[in-house]
């Protein structure tokens, strides 16, 4: 399956592959997560005993220490969460660091926003980007992006691998149309038999052999999964369903803002919504406006003040968000898949994304 991205990602990108390959350095992908999670074990690990690829292992993630690796090493690939690669690219250093090496960009474990985008596009235009939708439960494959596809789509999570199947359902179980937003469910090669001693664990998550993934998401008309949020992140607010991963996307893009991440607070909690950025500065949600045009059916001064009861970003060490691409406390929602069903169920009842186009960050 990943050969086959690979290859289909080269056949669209001509001319990245003629430039990449007109540099002469040797693959070599830094692997800066564990090997006991699924993309460090079979994206880095196994890939690269595959295809003998040499691979720079870090002890832990470190911005200084990676862009050191990069030149020194003259790593070509990376591949890691999405708040880890706005730290690299976005560093003071990464533009006095010698990184031509730097031709290939993958990222998981977390939506993609559009900071994230436009320091891409930015830092490396003529680099392979990716990025690939998959869990544990199989085995980190479902869906991928790279190159041409990316560019194209960058704030999807790709199109199906020819193993798997893709489909989404409504909160009663029953599937929906292309299109429709619903829980994504994946079918196919790669997908768990089920968890180790846990019938009833295993029972709640499949159906007929579906995987229940517990996210929300919407497949489009040419076949292009988007990720609208895990669904115990839907906040319910005067019966308005709110995608925190969408509040997350808008505020990343603040020039105050360093980093974010999102939770859901207690009903009822009433605190005003803040954006707090690694530096501690304070920035208020009305800073936003204006400044993402081309959202398609999401306005971000619309979604920030249509949160404050239900959410709230608060100030994390930027080590807690680089590892997990999530703030790390009380009433933290985890990134988990749901195996009680009839809760999962209930928490996507009547969710909807924004009546006029998808949320920010799958339509921005």
């Amino acid at each position: 399956s990943f050969e086959y991205s690979g290859a289909v990602a080269g056949m669209t990108s001509p001319e990245s592959v003629k430039a990449i390959m007109a540099l002469g350095f040797a693959p070599t992908v830094l692997t800066a997560v564990p090997l006991f999670h699924i993309s460090g074990l079979l994206a880095h690990f196994l890939c690269s005993l595959r295809t003998g690829r040499r691979m720079v292992m870090m002890y832990k993630w470190n911005v200084e220490e990676a862009l050191r690796l990069i030149e020194k090493e003259r790593i070509t690939a990376i591949a890691a969460s999405t708040t880890m690669v706005a730290q690299l690219l976005g560093s003071p250093a990464f533009a006095s660091t010698d990184t031509r090496s730097l031709t290939a960009v993958g990222l998981g474990g977390s939506g993609v926003n559009r900071r994230v985008i436009d320091l891409i596009e930015a830092t490396r235009p003529n680099a392979m980007p990716g990025i690939g939708y998959g869990l544990t439960e199989t085995n980190g494959i479902g869906t991928v992006s790279a190159g041409a596809m990316f560019r194209y789509k960058p704030t999807s999570s790709g199109v199906r691998v020819p193993i798997m199947d893709i489909r989404t359902i409504g909160p009663d179980g029953a599937p929906l149309p292309q299109g429709a937003t619903g829980e994504i469910c994946l079918k196919g090669a790669a997908v768990m038999s089920g968890y180790w001693r846990d019938a009833e664990g295993t029972a709640s998550v499949f159906d007929d052999g579906w995987f229940a993934t517990g996210d929300v998401g919407y497949v489009d008309d040419e076949g292009f999964l988007f990720v609208v949020d895990r669904i115990k992140d839907i906040v319910n607010r005067g019966g308005e369903k709110i995608s925190t991963a969408e509040v997350e996307s808008c505020v990343s893009r603040l020039p105050e803002v360093a980093a974010g991440c999102r939770f859901r607070r207690s009903a009822g909690a009433g605190h005003p919504l803040a954006a707090r950025n690694v530096a501690g500065r304070e920035c208020r949600p009305r800073a936003c406006r204006g400044t993402h045009g081309g959202v398609q059916g999401s306005r971000p001064h619309h979604v920030l003040r249509h949160g404050p009861a239900a959410q709230s970003l608060r100030q994390v060490a930027a080590p807690d968000l680089a590892r997990t691409g999530r703030a790390r406390g009380q009433g933290l929602m985890g990134a988990r898949a749901v195996k009680n069903t009839k809760h999962r169920r209930s928490a996507m009842a009547d969710f909807r994304p924004p009546a006029a186009g998808p949320a920010c960050r799958a339509g921005d």
